[in-house]
């Protein structure tokens, strides 16, 4: 892979079990807890690749010698399709376009083209997609969801009180609700028919320390996972907690990364994705040399399982940049 280029990886659940579709005034989808995860999806600048859980089987996704792409913003998976999600700057003109794949690459479907600046697309139940776009960041922010193939594109009744900045990995891909994040405090936002209800929002988590990785919501909107630095040098708290009962934070895992020696990180950059439901979690870290790379460069992934308290899976990618992970 070229070390010249930043990479985001995507964990996404591509084995949907038991999906109960209704309409979304309903008490919400009913979704097994059962959901095998087989599938990597990472993005290199302008292509979108798939790997199996050990980094193998990599195949070309998005993105062929022919394309228009130039730069893909965010990705995501659409439940119960298989199809991939994504938001792209096209090299033929300033218009972001927001488009769908199939995950083996054989057909690509071009569904919305968007003159404001698209800050995530997220693949939701019942055919749905969020996404957030911005004028003029931290200007007038939009959040706003549509049907699969575009239509009924709707602004939702959010409202922020502040510039907000949304991840995919914060948004329940059932619809549930979003987290709006600060350096040490968790909001949850619930969501009922895709608008916001701002009475029932409350704080989540409140940590004394400040997060590393911000907390990431599951499907469920039910769990957060977060991370916050250990006082013990080179060493990270991975941490859980179960917001539906606001039950208490738990570490489930510490993660030491060499500040120092051959592979050492300073100030790594970590991400978090959820990995078959809430079973487990994929945890990432690389080395990137900016501005051009070098082929000492790499990114770790490990897959953590929670009630072992043990990573089950690893593997690594050479010459690759910094991850950013984006979780269904």
């Amino acid at each position: 892979m070229n070390s010249r280029k930043l990479f985001a990886l995507l964990i996404l659940c591509v084995s949907f079990s038991c999906t109960k579709k209704t309409d979304p005034g309903e008490d919400h989808l009913i979704t097994s807890d059962t959901l095998i995860s087989s599938t990597v999806l990472y993005i290199d600048t302008a292509r979108i690749y798939s790997t199996d859980l050990t980094g193998a089987n990599r195949k070309l996704v998005v993105g062929n010698s022919g394309s228009d792409i130039k730069k893909i913003i965010s990705a995501s998976i659409l439940p119960g399709s298989g199809n991939v999600l994504y938001a792209y700057l096209p090299k033929s003109s300033n218009v972001t376009k927001i488009a769908v794949a199939s995950l083996d690459g054989s057909t690509t479907k071009l569904i919305k083209e968007v003159t404001a600046t698209v800050q995530f697309v997220k693949g939701i139940s019942y055919d749905r997609i969020y996404y957030g776009t911005h004028t003029a960041f931290p200007g007038s922010f939009e959040f706003r969801w549509m049907k699969a193939d575009a239509s009924s594109d709707t602004r939702n009744n959010y409202t922020p009180l502040a510039p907000v900045l949304l991840r995919e990995e914060e948004i329940s891909s059932e619809g549930r609700g979003f987290l709006v994040n600060g350096s040490k405090v968790s909001t949850f936002i619930p969501l009922f028919n895709n608008n916001v209800s701002q009475n029932e929002s409350r704080t989540v988590v409140s940590s004394t320390s400040d997060f590393v990785v911000a907390p990431i919501l599951s499907a469920k909107a039910n769990k957060t996972a977060y991370v916050v630095k250990s006082t013990v040098t080179d060493q990270y708290h991975i941490k859980i907690k179960d917001i539906s009962v606001d039950g208490p934070e738990e570490t489930v895992y510490t993660l030491t990364i060499p500040s120092t020696g051959v592979g050492g990180i300073v100030n790594p950059v970590i991400h978090l994705c959820w990995v078959n439901g809430t079973k487990s979690l994929l945890i990432s870290y690389g080395r990137f040399s900016s501005p051009s790379g070098a082929a000492s460069d790499f990114t770790s992934c490990q897959v953590l399982d929670i009630s072992l308290a043990a990573i089950i899976k690893s593997w690594t990618f050479t010459g690759d940049g910094n991850i950013t992970m984006i979780a269904d």
